[in-house]
């Protein structure tokens, strides 16, 4: 972006346009740069591996900052997904009536 705007600059200055002047004349006429560049970086395409990337940072710290609620998360979650998973095993463990009643089982 820097490159692009030295050269508007610099065909500011060849149309005779004081060094200042062509400076702020291209910046106005470039635009707002900050944005630029994050538009420019949103088309390569990385901009959601780096979303992640943060979003996962801020997690870790917010988890680390209080242990017990983090513990207490982490017991809930393992005791839900566990009950979870192991109660369709007695259901499928456990003989139907209908079965038994036709011998199938």
């Amino acid at each position: 972006m820097r490159l692009h705007l030295e050269l508007r600059c610099a065909e500011k200055q060849a149309t005779g346009m004081p060094s200042d002047a062509a400076e702020a004349a291209a910046r106005r006429q470039f635009g707002n740069l900050t944005q630029l560049c994050e538009v420019s970086r949103e088309a390569w395409g990385w901009t959601l591996l780096d979303k992640l990337k943060q979003d996962i940072r801020y997690g870790v710290r917010t988890l680390a900052i209080n242990p017990v609620f983090t513990a207490a998360g982490v017991l809930s979650l393992a005791l839900g997904i566990g009950a979870n998973i192991r109660r369709p095993v007695f259901i499928l463990v456990r003989p139907r009536p209908q079965a038994l009643r036709f011998g199938v089982y």
